[in-house]
């Protein structure tokens, strides 16, 4: 009886336009279950990715049914002697509610319609599973092989010695010059200065590698997440002049105020009255001055330029570069809180005023957030997060949006992004093939 209520929602197609709430459940349930059997033409694919990326709670529902694991779960709910304790042990756990609120009897046909949703998708998911077993798109073969990136890192200190702070207990890993370095908990690391040190000016450097993320709390107070595939020069006691690191990578800044009279909105090369400086030194002869702020710099070798992302507070970010002729450039500009300097080839600094910085800091919140995002930087980001290559079969003329969670399976991820219709992927090994 279920299989036939089924399968007519299979049959169904309703037409283009607004839809009462129950026959969009049902458009619904039919474009997930041709998306999972991949039926769809390109314009039921761009119907599909508009209803998911319409809310967060869109989004969530489709993730829970691509998810093989968790539509089992549904479905033996669903198939349980009372229908109604069945339904309503759905409805607590999908959000996919009615546009308006309605009682009585047509409440619990609108249940009954969201229950239909997640059987109908359970059936074109076995069929689906049934039909590609042994192919190479198997989920198995993405999950089983390329992970989500977790809290690892490798502390290097001044005597060449080396600390895997992954594997490290927590609280004080080591003390050296009055310096304690301490393990608080799972992915942070921090110093704290308990005398007049003579640890100034030794060097350590936090190493993240690929599928790796860590933060860090510096003798000054100031915090610092470094990203997967990075890495963190910094001095174990800051001196009274100035305070400098260095980043290649990507790194979230929250630096610490250390003089009451820092200057607020210093101009380009303007010196104010800044004391105790932070710098942050980056590749091609950039770097960042800051009065005491949070930002976001990404210097990633693989990456078309240098950006750094200004959340509050101030920065002045400039770029010594040496031209062909073999003159010295130098360019500077200082963005404003919810804008970007972005430093190109040439040496050149320009804002962008048009930056989402919520896109941005998605990965320190730990998230994947693409807001209209070419392919190539998604797929860097996914590369430097599982630990895998990137090869392409073809150019994806396509922008994408999506949001997931970075501890999420790489499959759903893909499955994501493949929703569009727009480009399809094949793995092999740590390989991921992208194609169109």
């Amino acid at each position: 009886m279920r299989l036939e209520k089924c399968f007519y929602l299979n049959s169904m197609k309703p037409g283009d336009g607004e839809y009462h709430t129950e026959e969009k459940a049902q458009r619904v349930a039919w474009l997930v279950a041709g998306y999972l059997q991949k039926t769809l033409s390109k314009k039921e694919h761009d119907e599909l990715d508009g209803w998911v990326t319409e809310s967060d709670a869109n989004q969530r529902l489709f993730e829970e049914l691509i998810t093989p694991t968790m539509l089992e779960q549904r479905l033996k709910e669903y198939d349980e002697p009372d229908e109604e304790a069945a339904l309503a042990k759905i409805k607590s756990k999908i959000q996919f509610a009615p546009e308006k609120k309605i009682t009585g009897p047509r409440n619990n046909y609108l249940l009954k319609i969201a229950a239909a949703i997640l059987l109908l998708a359970g059936i074109a998911m076995t069929y689906q599973l049934m039909k590609n077993r042994g192919s190479t798109d198997e989920p198995k073969t993405i999950t089983n092989v390329l992970q989500p990136g977790r809290n690892q890192a490798m502390l290097l200190l001044p005597d060449g010695s080396k600390i895997n702070l992954g594997e490290a207990k927590n609280g004080l890993i080591d003390s050296i010059h009055g310096i304690d370095i301490l393990k608080p908990k799972d992915g942070q690391v921090s110093y704290e200065n308990n005398t007049s040190s003579s640890a100034a000016g030794q060097q350590h450097v936090l190493i993240t590698p690929k599928g790796g993320q860590y933060s860090i709390t510096l003798s000054d107070g100031s915090r610092v997440w470094v990203n997967a595939a990075s890495s963190l020069k910094y001095p174990a006691v800051f001196d009274d002049k100035e305070r400098i690191v260095e980043l290649d990578g990507e790194g979230y800044f929250e630096v610490a105020h250390l003089t009451p009279d820092l200057t607020p909105n210093p101009s380009p090369g303007g010196e104010g009255n800044l004391k105790n400086p932070f710098i942050v030194k980056l590749r091609n002869g950039t770097e960042v001055k800051v009065t005491g702020t949070h930002f976001n710099i990404n210097a990633y070798e693989n990456e078309e330029a240098i950006k750094t992302t200004l959340l509050e507070g101030s920065v002045i970010v400039k770029c010594e570069h040496r031209r062909s002729d073999g003159k010295q450039f130098v360019s500077e500009a200082a963005p404003r809180p919810g804008e970007q300097a972005i430093v190109n080839d040439n040496g050149e600094v320009n804002i962008n005023d048009h930056v989402n910085t919520a896109e941005v800091v998605a990965w320190k919140n730990g998230e994947f957030k693409f807001v209209d995002t070419p392919i190539e930087p998604i797929m860097r980001q996914v590369g430097r997060w599982y630990d895998a290559t990137i090869e392409y079969e073809g150019k994806i003329n396509y922008h994408f949006n999506a949001t997931i969670y970075r501890n999420e399976p790489l499959s759903k991820l893909l499955s994501l992004l493949e929703m569009t219709g727009n480009v399809k992927f094949r793995i092999e090994g740590k390989k991921i093939i992208v194609r169109p």
